[in-house]
């Protein structure tokens, strides 16, 4: 049996992820109001959000927030506001991809 992912799927980043080989990707809340994170996506280049689904409440960060705690997320965005991360601006329902820690923030 082997741990790789089938052709054209990437296998999700472990609870043990971090250091510079194997970053995190860490969702920071700022945004005045709840994003919606996806734990996995279907590529390492875009989001296609596949779940399993959190919702972030501001103030917070998902290596901290829920149970189980999340310590890489793939995918963020707001349902209802425009944000900001990176200096780019996001509209309402765009899914993000990260791949490190991200600060969100309202537009």
């Amino acid at each position: 049996m082997s741990d790789t992912p089938p052709p054209g799927e990437v296998a999700p980043l472990s609870p043990s992820c971090g250091g510079v080989t194997n970053p995190c990707g860490i969702a920071y809340n700022r945004t005045g109001s709840t994003l919606q994170l996806s734990r996995d996506a279907s590529s390492h280049f875009y989001c296609g959000a596949k779940g399993p689904y959190r919702d972030l409440p501001n103030g917070r960060n998902s290596n901290a927030y829920g149970s189980p705690h999340w310590p890489d997320v793939d995918c963020v965005r707001s349902r209802s506001h425009w944000i900001v991360t990176n200096g780019r601006v996001y509209p309402p329902g765009e899914w993000i991809r990260i791949w490190t820690s991200k600060w969100f923030y309202g537009a």
